[in-house]
């Protein structure tokens, strides 16, 4: 959803307005950062830490694309937050236990500074920093330019690149979205490589085995084994240039590594685990390929 034109239509649901005063922008700000400060949460891995919100739609819940939280009283996706520099906006899908902003029960909200959430048995805090972006007016290698709007792509890559968060950079072709790519890998800190996979130059026929790998004798052919391109990137990035070729019969081999971070080579009979941030690009209009 986007602001709160899109998080009303079609819904007989009022939004809920949370500490509602947009952050006071200073002087030549160009940028909100909004974090999620998790004060109170049953998975340990996440209590007491926070984290900086996309300016995009981001899901929270037990297996969510966006947070997922070791929390058994959330549903699978339990609220949808989309941050804006005017506020978050919040949507319940239908939740087992709702959703509370503010000590009330919502469907749609939009928050503020130091709204409270409860979701489940985790309880945060939002909070608006502004002028970050400021920060971010150097050039750098991978992301050169003085203008606003170089400096906002840097301060975006790095908000990306601060949570363990997949990426996708769409655009039309030669605006640089293999450059902003290696910059979010960089700002990362992650220790293992970036990777570059084409899904477009490669067959149908070989795609599991260039992503995935295979064992020796898994087919005619492979007298060697093959890592694949995930498992290179263990530790690293794997960037899928124009995801969008990507065939829809091998969509769901590519979910289930999203989803579970286990892949299965070509012949194998196990599962390996890996640790791999995923960046995608594409110039092509997902929604609407989507809709088709």
């Amino acid at each position: 959803f986007r602001s709160e034109e899109a998080l009303t239509h079609g819904s007989d649901s009022t939004t809920t307005t949370i500490t509602p005063d947009a952050p006071k922008l200073r002087g030549g700000t160009c940028a909100v950062v909004w974090r999620l400060h998790l004060v109170l949460c049953p998975d340990s891995d996440w209590a007491g830490r926070h984290l900086t919100l996309p300016m995009a739609p981001f899901a929270l819940g037990r297996k969510a694309e966006g947070l997922t939280l070791d929390d058994g009283s959330l549903s699978r996706d339990h609220a949808v937050l989309h941050a804006d520099p005017s506020g978050v906006w919040l949507r319940d899908p239908a939740s087992r236990n709702g959703t509370w902003a503010g000590g009330q029960l919502v469907k749609q909200a939009r928050l503020g500074d130091g709204a409270v959430l409860r979701l489940g048995g985790t309880v945060a805090v939002l909070e608006a920093e502004t002028g970050t972006a400021l920060g971010y007016a150097e050039p750098t290698a991978n992301l050169p330019g003085r203008s606003e709007k170089a400096r906002l792509c840097r301060f975006e890559a790095a908000v990306a690149a601060a949570q363990p968060l997949r990426v996708l950079l769409m655009g039309p072709t030669g605006t640089g979205k293999e450059h902003a790519a290696a910059e979010i890998h960089r700002l990362s800190r992650r220790t293992g490589p970036m990777v570059r996979f084409n899904v477009a130059a490669v067959p149908s026929e070989l795609f599991e085995s260039e992503l995935f790998g295979h064992v020796s004798g898994a087919f005619t052919g492979a007298t060697a084994t093959r890592l694949g391109r995930v498992r290179e990137a263990n530790h690293g990035t794997l960037v899928l240039d124009e995801i969008g070729e990507l065939p829809v019969h091998l969509q769901p081999k590519l979910l289930r590594v999203l989803e579970e971070n286990l892949v299965r080579p070509v012949g194998a009979s196990a599962d390996v685990r890996v640790d791999v941030r995923f960046v995608a690009s594409t110039n092509a209009d997902l929604e609407a390929l989507a809709e088709s």
